[in-house]
């Protein structure tokens, strides 16, 4: 596929899976029965790309440990992230969702030894940690109950950063689909026996929407949509993909304006701009710095 073409369909289906995840469960489905169809679809869907692309599975212990590291962020962060759609607009998960990539460079830092917290990307950190709080506030002044939503949504976007920095330390070199597959196959089993301990009834009956809302969400969220991220960091400027998470809430909080007629408050705005500065400070700063002061 073109890489053009790859940015953009990447960049639609990150913004548009929030509101998908918020249409994935209601209309006679529970959040775990709508976050477990999907990933119980998705890892058949990668199972069946992987034979028909003839790809080999590895089962060693180093390949379970990268399976198990990206399962920590399927599993930990979607549970979290459905219970909170049921109570919070769409656009605001994208948005504090994207500070993923920040809590992710600090847990790289911790683990991985990784010299990245310099003073600029300190500053980032406390920019984004300030339009999260601008959020909080806005939001509970909508909603009372909307503490504890926000509250697991921010402990979702730590599991998956958490994840993405213990898959760098376990990486093994395999296919991106293999590993996609993997990862999502644990997460099916761990959503699948959670389903069945709470509740292990399946739906008596199921809105079209609600359906195809979790179809999107098995196709382009799970498998196609991390495909396409992979290939794009194969092909294109690290800089250039991290343009991804800077566009993605911007861009979720209008399709949920537009489609789903969610509110564009102040403080929603204002807690974005924030956030989406602190990305773009964390990523280039210290970049522009050097080159404002080398002259």
């Amino acid at each position: 596929m073109p890489v053009p073409a790859a940015f953009a369909i990447v960049v639609l289906v990150w913004s548009t899976t929030p509101l998908a995840v918020k249409w994935s469960s209601g209309g006679g489905v529970t959040f775990l029965e709508g976050v477990a169809l999907r990933m119980v679809a998705g890892a058949l869907l990668a199972s069946l790309l992987i034979r028909a692309f003839g790809l080999t599975r590895d089962y060693s212990a180093a390949a379970c440990r990268m399976y198990a590291s990206g399962a920590l962020g399927f599993f930990g962060a979607m549970g979290l992230l459905y219970w909170a759609a049921q109570f919070l607009p769409s656009g605001l998960i994208a948005v504090v969702f994207g500070v993923a990539p920040l809590f992710a460079g600090l847990f790289g830092a911790l683990m991985l030894g990784e010299r990245t917290l310099t003073p600029l990307r300190v500053g980032a950190l406390l920019a984004a940690m300030a339009g999260l709080a601008i959020l909080y506030r806005g939001e509970m002044a909508i909603n009372a109950d909307a503490a504890p939503a926000i509250a697991a949504l921010v402990v979702a976007t730590t599991f998956y950063a958490l994840s993405s920095v213990l898959v760098k330390r376990h990486s093994v070199v395999m296919h991106p689909l293999s590993q996609v597959g993997g990862a999502l196959w644990l997460t099916a089993i761990g959503f699948t026996l959670a389903w069945g301990i709470t509740d292990g009834r399946l739906p008596s009956e199921a809105a079209p929407r609600t359906l195809g809302a979790i179809a999107y969400l098995s196709v382009f969220g799970s498998v196609l949509g991390f495909m396409l991220y992979f290939h794009l960091l194969a092909r294109l400027p690290v800089a250039t993909v991290a343009l991804i998470p800077l566009m993605t809430p911007p861009t979720a909080l209008t399709i949920g304006w537009l489609i789903a007629d969610e509110p564009l408050t102040r403080h929603a705005l204002l807690g974005a701009a924030l956030i989406v500065t602190a990305l773009a400070l964390y990523q280039w700063g210290d970049g522009l710095w050097r080159r404002a002061f080398a002259r």
